[in-house]
């Protein structure tokens, strides 16, 4: 189930690498789900799902327009 509602899906290993305020790298590995293209989600931004979100305490400043993963 993802913003379009229920798809098929297909897990494919991904690599997420994140700096660091002090410069050094996080990398994460595992897998994400990706759905086939469809017309119904061609026009949908790419997000990060709770896959990797969940690995983080999320701070979110809306009014400077910043999304803080700790």
């Amino acid at each position: 189930m993802g913003i379009t509602g229920v798809a098929d899906y297909y897990l494919v290993p991904a690599r997420y690498i994140f700096a660091h305020n002090n410069g050094s790298p996080q990398v994460i590995e595992g897998e994400i789900r990706m759905t086939e293209p469809t017309p119904a989600n061609l026009d949908i931004p790419s997000v990060l799902g709770w896959d990797i979100l969940a690995q983080f305490r999320i701070v979110l400043d809306r009014r400077r327009g910043e999304v803080l993963l700790e």
